[in-house]
């Protein structure tokens, strides 16, 4: 027999209060991109070389499509979502 009790606990959990461009450092707005790129070069490693970013402007993004397209990897790719 499992005999139970109500008891009060207190739970402290992390929540996102804000996101900040990893272009220019200013915080991001509700309607964001969301960019990852990558590379399959590396075969299964290249799991390794998947990046994520929040941006928060057409001029940011602008600058984070120029940072892939110098990237040396053949085999790269990017997916650019708009939140």
């Amino acid at each position: 027999m499992k005999v139970y009790e109500n008891k009060e606990i207190q739970v402290i959990k992390e929540v996102l209060v804000k996101t900040i461009c990893d272009i220019c450092g200013k915080e991001v707005p509700l309607n964001h991109y969301e960019v990852t790129t990558g590379h399959h070069d590396w075969g299964n490693d290249s799991i390794e070389s998947i990046e994520n970013f929040d941006i928060c402007s057409d001029e940011c993004l602008k600058e984070q499509f120029n940072i892939y397209l110098k990237s040396r990897y053949r085999r790269k790719f990017i997916e650019i979502e708009h939140e």
